[in-house]
């Protein structure tokens, strides 16, 4: 798949991994974990320094010169969660989401990025996933993020529409296992 990508033939891994564990989903926890309680700075740094963030430890200092309790940045995006956090109890969750990944650019940042491609499809997932299970059981934010939280521990993969997705539906060479081929018509077989 790599090596695929080094020699500029675009190309997609189909595996039967679940979304819950990639990345994205931890990642996404931590957000959802801050936003649902916008007052704790923990939960705010925490969130702030995945990659959805893109911030650094060093955005997050307290101004040496000792005049401000918190960095100019920390408390920018202190501000944008409590902002999110009013959205999500008013709007609900998908509305809160969208504002998270349209605003500043974001998602246009992550598909920049080395594996953006994957890491968005991964996120825009999860987003759908969340969604549907709060409509479902009706979950506010302490409850959904309880959810995801259950979801990301889980032993137990093996729910078809929790499977991680293809990020591309442009034409791809598909790399899969021959298990998981099986069964399966393609034009070109290559092993």
């Amino acid at each position: 798949y790599r090596a695929l990508a080094q020699a500029g033939v675009p190309a997609v891994a189909l595996a039967d991994q679940s979304v819950f564990e990639a990345a994205e989903a931890t990642e996404l926890l931590d957000w959802l974990v801050a936003i649902e309680e916008p007052s704790s700075g923990a939960k705010l740094r925490r969130a702030l320094v995945t990659p959805l963030a893109g911030c650094s430890a060093d955005d997050l200092l307290v101004d040496p010169a000792g005049k401000a309790e918190e960095s100019l940045v920390l408390s920018t995006w202190a501000d944008r969660v409590r902002g999110w956090n009013d959205l999500w109890q008013r709007s609900g969750f998908i509305q809160m989401m969208r504002d998270v990944l349209d605003g500043e650019g974001r998602s246009e940042r992550i598909l920049g990025e080395a594996g953006g491609e994957r890491r968005l499809t991964n996120l825009l997932h999860l987003t759908e996933l969340l969604h549907a299970q709060a409509r479902v059981d009706r979950l506010g934010p302490a409850g959904l993020v309880q959810w995801l939280r259950q979801q990301v521990d889980a032993k137990d993969r093996s729910v078809e529409e929790h499977l991680v997705r293809l990020e591309s539906d442009h034409s791809v060479v598909q790399v899969t296992t021959m298990h998981r081929a099986k069964g399966l018509e393609y034009g070109v077989v290559w092993c």
